[in-house]
């Protein structure tokens, strides 16, 4: 005649850590396996004890996944050379719709909605970050699916040979304009001229293995000296295909060129300065 309690018996003593002045402590409670065994309890149990000790715990784990990482998570993006920036978004989309998933199950429904959001205030805040997570979700994945469309091209500029790099600028900085002008959210001028900076720092690092300033200490001075001049003509090669790219959407009026490219070739200048200087 006991038997049927047992699930909940075992639920309750795998996801209720403590019991202390009536409130549970739940490790991990967005847990795939803790959310179960939460669920599974909530069914059973007085739906008091569900607002007093449960709600509260899911409030406050949702709350971290909502909001504790995205401070954290745009300063990361700021400053994340760009090849790990797009994988960052990807795994924020993957992050994310798992959340999402968990906040849509019906189960889970079904367990809030035995609650009015105008009496139980983590009710109502659960639904706010749920439709906070929908919307970072939106994004998450609009920002990756845009940048991936440059992925192939950015790996590229390691792999192909400096005077081949042109055909290569150019399918850059058009699918770079197709973010500006049609991304919902990585549309931000600012955004857009870090990733340009970005992609030219992938230049850069390129340049900077092709020079391999040692060698003029072994003696190889004219090959180090043509590779220095053959990457300070990659990088104006960049600026060209730039401007050539802008020139030709402001002919067309198929895209709109950024209003203000300042700051786009900042370290790219500075990099053909010092290097003009090993130059001479």
């Amino acid at each position: 005649m006991f038997f049927p309690l047992l699930p909940s018996i075992w639920g309750l003593s795998q996801f209720l850590a403590s019991r202390e002045s009536d409130q549970f402590t739940l490790r991990n409670p967005l847990d795939e396996e803790a959310l179960e065994n939460t669920l599974t309890v909530t069914e059973t149990i007085d739906p008091q004890i569900v607002v007093k000790s449960i709600l509260p715990i899911w409030v406050t784990a949702i709350e971290a996944e909502v909001g504790g990482d995205a401070n954290e998570l745009d300063a990361k993006m700021t400053t994340a050379p760009v090849l790990q920036e797009i994988d960052m978004w990807r795994r924020e989309a993957a992050r994310l719709a798992r959340l999402k998933d968990q906040l849509t199950n019906k189960r889970f429904m079904q367990a809030i909605q035995k609650f009015d959001s105008k009496e139980v205030a983590e009710v109502n805040k659960i639904r706010q970050f749920m439709s906070q997570i929908t919307e970072k979700h939106t994004q998450a994945v609009s920002n990756r699916n845009y940048l991936e469309c440059l992925e192939v091209a950015i790996r590229g500029i390691q792999n192909t040979k400096m005077e081949d790099l042109e055909e290569l600028f150019q399918k850059i900085f058009v699918n770079v304009f197709i973010i500006w002008n049609n991304a919902d959210y990585y549309n931000n001028p600012l955004m857009i001229v870090r990733l340009l900076q970005k992609i030219g720092n992938e230049l850069m690092k390129k340049c900077e293995a092709y020079i391999d300033v040692e060698r003029v200490f072994s003696g190889f001075i004219i090959s180090t000296k043509a590779n220095i001049q053959q990457s300070i003509e990659c990088c104006m090669t960049w600026k060209r295909v730039y401007n050539d790219v802008v020139d030709t959407l402001a002919m067309e009026g198929v895209m709109e060129p950024l209003e203000d490219n300042h700051g786009i070739f900042t370290q790219i200048d500075a990099f053909m300065q010092g290097r003009n200087l090993i130059f001479n």
